[in-house]
């Protein structure tokens, strides 16, 4: 079997963890989510608006500062939606289970020891000791 089709494999093992299955199910919510996807759209032209008032600047601040003011309104409530925290939340664990196979396949390339724990945690340290550390966040 070649790489590629290994590839091909992982990617399907990738696909059947919980990990992954929360994110497609998340993403599902969000798309039919009418009240977000409102907020999104009005989010959105918003966004565009301010910036076609930021061409004019000096003339149009005030307009600016209101726009801005209800653009972070919406942006707050979109994201304390239900459906977009919880895809939020898949987002991060699919993610994180990325990044931890990341980091294992970067070890193997380099030919470092894999017993360790590649576990991450929030400074983004994969373990394995300071020897091998490409600075923690």
């Amino acid at each position: 079997m070649d790489i590629i089709e290994l590839a091909k494999n992982f990617g399907k093992e990738i696909q059947k963890t919980n990990e992954y299955l929360n994110l497609v199910e998340a993403k599902k919510n969000n798309d039919n989510d009418q009240e977000l996807s409102n907020l999104i759209g009005e989010y959105n032209l918003l966004k565009f608006d301010i910036g076609r008032l930021l061409a004019d600047y000096q003339d149009k601040q005030e307009k600016i500062d209101q726009k801005n003011a209800k653009l972070k309104e919406i942006y707050d409530k979109m994201m304390k939606n239900p459906n977009m925290i919880a895809f939020n939340e898949a987002s991060d664990k699919v993610n994180n289970m990325m990044n931890k196979i990341n980091k294992i396949l970067i070890a193997a390339v380099n030919g470092e020891d894999l017993t360790f724990d590649f576990e991450i945690n929030e400074s983004n340290c994969g373990g394995g000791g300071c020897e091998n550390c490409c600075g923690c966040q």
